[in-house]
């Protein structure tokens, strides 16, 4: 039975079976909502062959846009943004198939979710409601409806990050050009001791993402067309920028909006996405001090909103918002660089895409 609906008339919602028995090799699953098609799909990866295979979807109450996966793979979170709700599903151990477990109000059209390393409380940031959120998970993946944190700060909050400890926040805004900062307790949020850390008028900061290993943040800038190196020191004032470097080739002259941010588990490659360019930059990391040196820009699909790492950092997959396409990546263990390896119809608007690992068929999850 459907948890925590929002509306009367919602209908119970669930995976497709799959038509095909899954491989017995295969271990990477990707997860696509696609916007205008009310759904998620399910598709499972081949690495032998750098093909996507569909096998399952679920269909949601509402346009589906950013995912997150549980810290322990057994729950994904959807929000809805044309109804402001957000949504939790289990995945199948065995498959990676989805079943919807609730759907929850929330706020005008939520960005961004991030399920905190405990599992018990889903974090979200909200473009339109300028505020973030601390809901409750249940220990079934059920979010509720009632002891939900909900904290104002400014039109276009964009993303939400945890820093290595779990002890402190970041929240980038695109608005106003800004980053807000939280400490972390208990699932709750308070501002922390500099609540706003400002970044260059039309610089734009979207996604952000925190070095394994250093005390260093990156942020990727929307409107700047650029990603920007902080010093990471939260109990002296948080982010102080030391380097930003452009995601463009020189002498670009066209439109472009950076959207998407993520590094390697090592922390020695860093990628981010250009929509208008249609493009992924790469950069090296120094593994001293966390600066960045571009050493590739590579072409992808029409309008990169999102892409998604592997579990392995073997292969990188971006999802074509403007072509209805993923375009798959061989990753250069070495130096990072992309060799597009094959290309992937996979529906309208794909707006956010996720990977995991699955075990093989038989096997169940650790």
């Amino acid at each position: 039975m459907l948890r925590h609906a929002s509306a009367a008339g919602l209908f119970l919602l669930g995976a497709l079976p799959s038509l095909f028995p899954l491989a017995a090799n295969a271990r990477t699953i990707a997860y696509v909502s696609l916007l205008h098609e009310n759904r998620v799909c399910v598709l499972q990866f081949d690495e032998r062959t750098a093909q996507l295979r569909e096998i399952g979807e679920l269909r949601t109450p509402g346009e589906p846009a950013g995912l997150a996966v549980s810290a322990d793979g057994r729950f994904m979170f959807i929000s809805i943004r044309s109804t402001g709700r957000l949504a939790s599903a289990r995945i199948d151990p065995e498959t990676g198939l989805l079943s919807l477990r609730s759907v929850v109000p929330a706020a005008a059209d939520p960005a961004y979710l991030l399920p905190d390393p405990t599992g018990q409380r889903l974090l979200a940031a909200y473009y339109v409601g300028a505020k973030i959120s601390s809901h409750r998970i249940l220990p079934d993946g059920v979010l509720t409806e009632g002891g939900v944190q909900w904290l104002p700060t400014a039109e276009k909050a964009h993303a939400i990050a945890l820093d290595p400890t779990g002890k402190f926040a970041i929240v980038p805004h695109t608005g106003p050009n800004a980053i807000y900062q939280f400490r972390v307790r208990d699932g709750q949020l308070t501002p922390s001791e500099r609540p706003i850390v400002k970044t260059p008028d039309n610089s734009g900061p979207r996604h952000v993402w925190f070095h394994p290993r250093l005390p260093v943040v990156y942020a990727v800038n929307e409107q700047g067309s650029s990603v920007t190196r902080f010093d990471w020191r939260p109990r002296q004032g948080g982010l102080k920028a030391t380097q930003t470097v452009s995601t463009l080739p020189r002498g670009f002259t066209g439109r472009n909006a950076c959207a998407d941010l993520e590094m390697t588990r090592d922390g020695e490659h860093l990628y981010a996405s250009n929509r208008g360019d249609d493009s992924i930059a790469i950069f090296a990391v120094d593994p001293d001090d966390g600066r960045l040196s571009r050493e590739a820009i590579t072409a992808t699909e029409e309008t990169p909103r999102q892409f998604s790492l592997t579990p392995n950092d073997q292969w990188l997959i971006a999802a074509g918002q403007g072509s209805g396409k993923l375009a798959v990546f061989r990753v250069d263990e070495d130096s990072g660089r992309l060799e597009r390896r094959a290309t992937h119809p996979v529906g309208k608007t794909p707006w956010w895409i996720v990977t995991r690992e699955s075990p093989p068929s038989g096997q169940e999850a650790n």
